[in-house]
């Protein structure tokens, strides 16, 4: 969300009609979307409290779901390169 704010986005206008974003606006806001979309599934989950612990407990699970994905696509690579050197 701080992105969101640097990037002077604009949800709600008060005093007329609601500007419309600049294609960076969009971009950040799909990028947004996209590194969050793991944490998207715990939001369903009712029973969970909606507290500071609960949030920072989902940045952590959303963290750690990237870097083990990203972790075994990187291992991945390096195990079929080096099949691959003479």
């Amino acid at each position: 969300m701080g992105i969101l704010k640097a990037s002077g986005f604009v949800l709600i206008s008060l005093f007329g009609p609601v500007p419309d974003n600049s294609w960076a606006q969009e971009f950040l806001i799909g990028l947004v979307g996209v590194l969050s979309y793991p944490m998207a599934w715990l939001t369903e989950l009712h029973w969970l409290p909606g507290n500071w612990f609960t949030i920072i407990l989902q940045s952590v699970v959303n963290s750690a779901t990237w870097g083990v994905c990203l972790g075994l696509l990187i291992s991945g690579f390096r195990q079929r390169c080096q099949r691959q050197a003479p």
